[in-house]
């Protein structure tokens, strides 16, 4: 195996709930070769039957100075241009400061099936909610006035989700997940 690592660029990256300048992305790209041997008469000795190699690009947003200090990753293509998977951190409520004393809401069933119940009754000035699947997708937003009514989730795969309540200056965030 094969590692290659390079610090490539530098920005600001905008996730659901948080917003990370100097961003430094470093490529990473691993070469894997694989063979096969085979003994082909019984005797005990192999012989070389096929060999390859695999490569995989990774993109590792980093964000010194932030909690977290991960905030993304990308698994690509051997050409790193189309993402087969990735990983990201939405928010951080670490702290007295980011964090309520009581969470103003609850989300039930959990497990759904069906419908999924936002229950913001404790929360008065609620304005949108917002659900993101696992790769970090918007996939509904809801203006929060309407939301103490029954969601459908049923149209959405098995998974976990992710949403986002925004109320004044702050917003409130959980999980949830989609069982068929």
């Amino acid at each position: 195996m094969f590692e290659n690592f390079e610090a490539d660029g530098t920005g600001t990256i905008q996730l659901p709930g948080n917003t990370f300048n100097n961003v430094l992305r470093v490529k990473e790209t691993v070469l894997t070769y694989d063979s096969i041997s085979v003994d082909l008469f019984g005797t005990g000795s192999y012989m070389p039957f096929s060999s390859g190699a695999s490569q995989v690009v990774n993109y590792l947003y980093m964000a010194p100075g932030h909690d977290p200090v991960y905030v993304l990753g990308i698994q690509a293509d051997s050409l790193g241009t189309t993402t087969t998977s990735s990983t990201y951190f939405i928010a951080s409520y670490n702290g007295i400061a980011n964090t309520p004393s009581v969470k103003p809401m609850s989300v039930f069933p959990n497990p759904a099936a069906a419908n999924l119940n936002f229950d913001l009754s404790d929360l008065s000035n609620a304005s949108s909610i917002r659900i993101f699947n696992a790769n970090g997708k918007l996939v509904r937003s809801y203006d929060a006035n309407t939301a103490n009514a029954p969601v459908s989730v049923s149209d959405l795969p098995n998974g976990t989700y992710h949403f986002e309540v925004a109320s004044g200056n702050r917003t409130y965030g959980g999980s949830f997940v989609v069982q068929h």
